[in-house]
């Protein structure tokens, strides 16, 4: 019985036309749990170049999930090439390299964007819209020239330090109220600013600014804190509520950029 209970999974998975749902996949999950000669099949069809791409993913991940925790397989290195990830849901994701990434509407929840410092590993040209990354860290991450347009962050720490031209913005809304309205506002809720530079020593020039370092346009901040060198000509027409910023930054020039704030307190704490 419990062979033709395998034929029929695998037959399953070979018909599938699309990586199979979630509730799908938890339910083989909790039946096949422990089953080895079933994990040795499925990841045998994961390693065949010959099988579609999604019938060798709907085969890794069973694979990776039966099984108790130290005997689990795990996804490492996955292959994505010009590809757009739509309405999709990613959880306790680390991404070391991306390039030529286009999102839409994304979950990313509990997701550790880390980035190497050598040229051949940092991110070029990605493009995030109307994304939402719940938790998660973007630390040691060099990323150049990218936008994020209307996606929002909610308990996120996000290192700006590796940033380079990154643009964060809200397009076609203005955010002149405390209501953060899911989809059409670039918005950090209860997130970490922080930028780990060592400003500029006296009498040198600094020639950055925020076209080659990170710009915030109309952009929602609720309960945020800022670490470390906060550069006011960052901002343009944010908002600012109950935000904590380093003593070094002074609230008059933020004023200058049209931005606003309120219930915010100057108060310094260690880059992480």
């Amino acid at each position: 019985m419990r062979k033709g209970e395998r034929r029929a999974l695998v037959s399953r998975i070979e018909r599938a036309e699309a990586v199979l749902r979630r509730d799908v996949l938890e339910s083989q999950i909790e039946r096949f749990k422990d089953d080895a000669p079933l994990r040795s099949r499925l990841l045998a069809m994961a390693d065949d170049r010959e099988r579609p791409m999604h019938t060798r993913l709907n085969s890794r991940i069973l694979a990776a999930a039966l099984g108790s925790r130290p005997k689990r397989w795990y996804l490492e290195s996955l292959a994505w090439s010009s590809s757009v990830f739509q309405s999709g849901e990613l959880t306790d994701v680390r991404f070391a390299r991306a390039r030529s990434l286009r999102s839409s509407s994304k979950t990313l929840p509990s997701a550790v964007w880390l980035g190497m410092r050598d040229r051949a590993s940092r991110w070029e040209v990605p493009s995030f819209l109307r994304c939402h990354f719940h938790g998660g860290q973007f630390t040691r991450t060099t990323v150049v020239d990218s936008d994020f347009v209307n996606c929002t962050f909610a308990g996120t720490l996000l290192d700006v330090t590796g940033f380079g031209a990154v643009r964060f913005a809200s397009l076609d809304t203005t955010p002149d109220s405390d209501v953060i309205t899911d989809g059409k506002v670039c918005s950090f809720q209860n997130a970490i600013i922080a930028n780990c530079s060592e400003p500029s020593a006296p009498g040198v020039m600094d020639f950055r600014g925020p076209k080659n370092e990170v710009m915030f346009t109309g952009v929602v901040f609720e309960s945020c804190r800022f670490r470390g060198l906060i550069r006011p000509l960052w901002f343009k027409k944010c908002s600012f509520n109950r935000c904590t910023f380093p003593t070094a930054l002074e609230f008059a020039e933020l004023e200058k950029g049209e931005n606003s704030v309120t219930e915010s307190t100057p108060l310094n704490e260690v880059c992480p």
